[in-house]
């Protein structure tokens, strides 16, 4: 009994490991979980899967999230500065996982973070970026765990979903989400998102830059995805023209239909 309290209180230990060495092979599980679960989304027919699968997915997602998200807030010494769901794989999370929960996929809040889940939950697995406390740890088997049905997750909305989103849709609704979290960091002095100060691999440039920078990546994602999605999952064809006018589409079928309709005309008149 002692041993197992002790490896609990050793699994989800509070303070950070001063000895703390950087795991090769936690990293290496974290490309392989990335490679699978992506080649699964990817080439599976995930609209085929049963319904109670993916609010089970949903369920654990949510709900590891939140459990994640106290063990923060209550181990922190300043929780309000990095504890937050503000960063945009912990709000896709709690988003998708509530959406899956209720079968409800076509919203644009839910579609925007699906689409740029499908990136961000990638760079997390692709390049971790894990607390500092050694292997086996709480906070590492979530990270592995959240990215990695986050990533399932937000492939089986983008497939599914009917929702399309506009430019506009996608300026208003990053607007939305990282004003707000912007103003939270001027008074907490956090930095959720990266709208202060920019991950290491953009640390070349000026920290002013920080918020538009985050704002212009945000829509190109979800922009880049989305299109991606239309020409991949048949939502449109790369060979067909498509016209949107006063809000009817048309394409070179519905020319064809027009040009039959006219000559008809023609004919009985």
């Amino acid at each position: 009994m002692n041993n197992l309290e002790n490896s609990m209180q050793y699994f989800f230990r509070i303070a950070e490991d001063p000895n703390y060495i950087p795991n090769s092979y936690l990293s290496m599980f974290c490309l392989l979980a990335w490679a699978v679960v992506f080649l699964i989304g990817y080439k599976a027919n995930l609209d085929k899967i049963n319904k109670s699968y993916i609010r089970g997915l949903g369920f654990i997602l949510f709900s590891l999230q939140i459990s994640v998200t106290i063990w923060f807030l209550f181990s922190r010494k300043n929780p309000l500065e990095d504890s937050l769901p503000l960063y945009f794989c912990r709000m896709s999370s709690l988003i998708l996982g509530v959406a899956l929960i209720r079968n409800k996929i076509n919203g644009k809040f839910t579609n925007f973070f699906a689409l740029f889940s499908v990136f961000g939950a990638s760079i997390a697995l692709l390049i971790p970026d894990m607390e500092r406390y050694n292997f086996p740890h709480f906070t590492s088997i979530s990270f592995i765990i959240i990215h990695s049905i986050l990533l399932l997750t937000s492939v089986y909305i983008v497939k599914n979903s009917e929702s399309i989103l506009s430019n506009k849709d996608m300026f208003k609704l990053a607007a939305l989400i990282i004003v707000p979290i912007h103003i939270i960091n001027l008074i907490f002095g956090s930095n959720y998102s990266y709208t202060m100060i920019l991950p290491s691999i953009l640390a070349a440039l000026p920290e002013e830059l920080s918020v538009a920078v985050v704002f212009s990546v945000s829509i190109f994602v979800v922009m880049s995805i989305q299109k991606l999605k239309l020409i991949k999952w048949g939502k449109i064809e790369e060979d067909k023209l498509i016209l949107s006018v006063d809000g009817v589409s048309f394409n070179e079928d519905s020319f064809e239909e027009l040009d039959m309709n006219t000559a008809r005309f023609n004919i009985e008149n």
